[in-house]
């Protein structure tokens, strides 16, 4: 179990609802998995606790479960000479999960059904040290979740798969799912 005492430096968006959740920084650890929850009850992995920990806690160098999010390589920390390590992204069959931040943290969810589209970025300098930022581009975000200076082939792997499981997930997805009130 994660430590409850270091959930309280970030931040966490879900990118699920007409306006983005956004759990405080001082919530718990439980508070965090219920509000998930209302957004997505499924995260399309057996342990949702332990995908949370790692996003809220995890880093390169410390990872709470180690393989479950592809992190930003070291040669990113040019961008981010301290937040480069906490830099990465997951997806499941049902989510994807960017974080970043070191002195503030934060983690966006976002509900592939909701994920618009995807944009690659990649300026000289990070095409001078083969990496990208990839956006997702959802309708209620007042700011894009973003994965953050990742190799070139992880962000390729991410558009690929991010595009081809948004495109089922809107497919099976009716609008009456969102109307409906939360169980």
């Amino acid at each position: 179990m994660a430590d409850e005492a270091a959930f309280g430096r970030a931040e966490v968006f879900f990118h699920g609802v007409d306006h983005p959740l956004y759990v405080r920084r001082s919530a718990a650890r439980e508070d965090v998995l219920a509000a998930l929850w209302l957004v997505a009850p499924d995260l399309g992995v057996a342990n949702p606790a332990a995908l949370v920990d790692e996003a809220m806690l995890g880093s390169v160098s410390r990872p709470v479960v180690p393989g479950l999010f592809t992190p930003a390589p070291l040669r990113s920390w040019v961008f981010a000479p301290l937040g480069w390590r906490r830099r990465g992204f997951a997806f499941t069959s049902k989510v994807l999960v960017t974080r970043g931040g070191w002195l503030s943290r934060y983690v966006d969810v976002v509900l592939h059904e909701r994920a618009q589209s995807l944009c690659v970025q990649q300026g000289p300098l990070q095409r001078l040290l083969g990496v990208a930022s990839v956006k997702a581009h959802v309708s209620s975000a007042f700011y894009l979740p973003t994965a953050k200076q990742v190799a070139v082939a992880d962000a390729a792997r991410l558009l690929e798969s991010e595009t081809a499981l948004a495109q089922a997930a809107r497919a099976t997805q009716t609008p009456e799912r969102w109307l409906a009130p939360a169980a």
